[in-house]
């Protein structure tokens, strides 16, 4: 149907603007982090918790959403 083919077009179109607006944003905070975290004394400082972190970040919202409940049509 061509409602059903809007929809995923739609959803596509909301994935690469979503994904684009990530892309821009975490390139220009990351080098900021680690620049700041390279001001810490120790081996790594703050950088390797800092990284953790946004790794962490980058999976932990798509692992929540997958335990929300499904929506009916």
């Amino acid at each position: 149907s061509s409602s059903g083919s809007n929809n995923v077009f739609v959803g596509q179109v909301l994935l690469f603007s979503g994904g684009t607006f990530l892309y821009v944003s975490v390139g220009h905070i990351l080098p900021e982090l680690m620049h700041s975290s390279q001001l810490v004394k120790g081996p790594m400082g703050r950088r390797g918790l800092v990284l953790l972190m946004v790794i962490v970040g980058m999976f932990a919202v798509p692992l929540l959403a997958g335990l929300a409940p499904e929506h009916g049509d």
